[in-house]
């Protein structure tokens, strides 16, 4: 249901899946997802690491005819495609070594529901021929097996890519990529719609059913950050702080040390690009931890993978 009164467009499945905006793009957005929701047809959600895809393919299923049944989520990326196979498709007893019965695999689960493949354009081209054949006849093989199987399912992927540079790549396939963006919805990332980190804040705060407040500095020096790992890194800062606060009012000296440095977190470098303002905090941040990828990729809120990706696009190896 969606009330616009206060903002709040909750999920009917699960308690946190509620997502809090006054964006007149993300009003837009949910709108169109809300009318996507009652089409049965494949939706590609696109947009940074951290900005809500799962919640956003969790809204569209809660908001569809087929609520009433599964949402399974997958993060289909950096699995080998033996293991994705069986993992998508199930497996019979014996068809490899270790498979001891027969297992079920997440297009069966999602059986009248919906299944969400998240990082689509991780997967090889090979399991992009046997995903394509799927989502267009809805029947699938397990793996070891000989029967043909029939599910009725909605498939929602997503992606931090851009999927059509991929495709003139020759990295993803074309057809493969028209099938899935039959309907397309592109998340804003944080930094661009800061005027909801009040509200995703205090969402935070209630998740972790604490009567804790933001000072008012604080929430200008949250507004401030560049924010990488978008709401993802937000919400992981939030849950840090409240552990770590002694008090009943959260204040600068809660916060990590990358926000306390109004310097390096501050929106304020008039000449510079996001590109160049995320490169430098990814930059302090590596030099903080004295080059230790594992805790920066916390610090920031995104997987590892993601951290190296930018680390290499920035140069910063």
């Amino acid at each position: 249901m969606i009330r616009r009164d206060n903002l709040i467009f909750r999920s009917r499945l699960i308690d946190d899946t509620e997502i809090a905006t006054k964006n007149p793009v993300m009003l837009e957005i949910l709108d169109t997802a809300k009318m996507i929701a009652k089409a049965n047809l494949p939706v590609l959600i696109s947009g940074e690491s951290g900005t809500g895809k799962e919640l956003m393919a969790r809204f569209i299923h809660d908001s569809s005819p087929r609520a009433g049944g599964s949402f399974i989520a997958f993060n289909a990326g950096a699995i080998p495609d033996s293991i994705l196979e069986s993992e998508l498709f199930g497996y019979e007893k014996g068809a490899f070594t270790g498979a001891d019965t027969n297992k079920p695999g997440y297009f069966e689960l999602a059986d009248r529901g919906t299944l969400f493949l998240d990082e689509i354009g991780d997967i090889s081209r090979s399991m992009q021929v046997k995903l394509l054949r799927s989502l267009e006849t809805n029947k699938f093989f397990k793996v070891g097996g000989t029967k043909e199987i029939e599910v009725d399912i909605r498939i929602i992927a997503a992606t931090n890519k851009d999927l059509k540079k991929e495709v003139e790549a020759n990295r993803f396939r074309h057809d493969l990529f028209y099938r899935l963006g039959a309907m397309n919805i592109h998340l804003p990332p944080l930094r661009e719609r800061r005027g909801d980190i009040p509200l995703l804040v205090e969402k935070f705060l209630a998740a972790e059913r604490e009567r804790k407040k933001v000072d008012g500095d604080a929430i200008k020096r949250l507004m401030a950050y560049l924010w990488p790992g978008n709401i993802r890194e937000l919400k992981n800062i939030i849950q840090r702080a409240v552990i770590l606060c002694k008090n009943e009012t959260l204040t600068i000296k809660d916060l990590p040390l990358e926000l306390q440095n109004p310097v390096e977190t501050a929106w304020t470098a008039p000449t510079s690009t996001i590109h160049e303002l995320e490169k430098e905090h990814i930059k302090g941040v590596i030099k903080q931890v004295d080059g230790h990828k594992g805790k920066a990729s916390q610090i920031l809120g995104i997987d590892p993978k993601t951290l190296y990706r930018k680390m290499k696009e920035y140069g910063l190896e």
